[in-house]
């Protein structure tokens, strides 16, 4: 699920829902919620095939993971943030766990 309100400033309120499967078949539930705000052209150039630098992005998110296999339990205990671009094929996260 991707739900997204955005405001009349052009800032976009992220919550995001989604099922991640690791390369071993394992299953991870991810949730974030965040915001995004970019120049005002930012949909037109996306529609374009533009990627928008992130450099005139702040694209952040908090980020929390559910896991059940053994060797992902860890993830069940933080808490990280993402730093996201945004290219014409959708978005792309950078994930830092928090110290």
């Amino acid at each position: 699920g991707d739900w997204l309100i955005k405001r009349s400033d052009g800032v976009i309120h992220l919550n995001v829902r989604a099922m991640l499967q690791t390369l071993d078949g394992d299953a991870i539930y991810m949730t974030y919620e965040g915001r995004l705000k970019g120049p005002s052209d930012m949909d037109q150039r996306i529609a374009r095939g533009d990627t928008i630098d992130p450099g005139e992005l702040y694209f952040r998110t908090l980020v929390q993971f559910e896991a059940g296999a053994p060797a992902l339990l860890w993830m069940n205990d933080i808490v990280a943030v993402g730093i996201g671009s945004r290219h014409p094929n959708g978005p792309h996260y950078s994930i830092h766990q928090l110290l």
